[in-house]
């Protein structure tokens, strides 16, 4: 009988762990984006 919560929990561990990633992922990606921009302007 637990096993099957086991592996419902451990699903929701791995999707949470991407949407973590992804959220530390999109500010650097943005940050990025405005420093390229920024670079590019002042040339």
């Amino acid at each position: 009988m637990h096993t099957p919560h086991i592996k419902i929990q451990n699903l929701q561990l791995s999707k949470l762990k991407k949407n973590v990633q992804l959220l530390l992922q999109e500010p650097i990606f943005l940050l990025m984006k405005q420093i390229s921009a920024c670079i590019h302007s002042e040339i």
